[in-house]
């Protein structure tokens, strides 16, 4: 009985904590929006033809201003991945969204290469790197940033 009674605390503390950073994250939103640092996301990619998409929606769609936020698509495929990245970057640009699509024909250093090329023309103070495979959730942002 005492078990049930511990995890009962544990779980209202929890509650109460959950509540507490809800309104704290409310209040910093509403009276910080100035004052957010640019980010600067980078999407690796080698021939993702199948999940490519779905990146670069889930990436486009978390919730953070589209002025503080540029998305570079590092795609170094030689498939159709190219063709697919290079239609959904003039859809998005033509959104306002600061989005980018490099690639690069030598593949020194494969990934990391990439990254390196994709880093050294980044504009954000922060940066965010999702592999093809992981989708973010769309506050991504929003939960991390007043917190730092």
């Amino acid at each position: 009985m005492n078990n049930y009674y511990m995890i009962y605390l544990f779980l209202r503390k929890v509650k109460k904590e959950s509540s507490q950073n809800k309104e704290f994250l409310k209040r910093f939103w509403l009276t910080n929006k100035d004052t957010l640092p640019k980010v600067t996301t980078q999407l690796p990619v080698y021939n993702e033809r199948y999940v490519v998409e779905r990146l670069i929606h889930a990436v486009v769609n978390i919730h953070y201003p589209k002025e503080l936020h540029e998305i570079q698509v590092l795609d170094d495929s030689q498939d159709e991945t190219k063709d697919i990245v290079a239609a959904l970057v003039k859809k998005y640009k033509d959104m306002e969204y600061n989005i980018k699509h490099i690639s690069r024909e030598n593949r020194i250093g494969f990934k990391a290469g990439a990254l390196n090329t994709g880093l050294k023309m980044a504009e954000g103070e922060f940066l965010a790197i999702f592999d093809a495979d992981f989708l973010p959730d769309k506050d991504f942002f929003i939960r991390p940033f007043p917190f730092l």
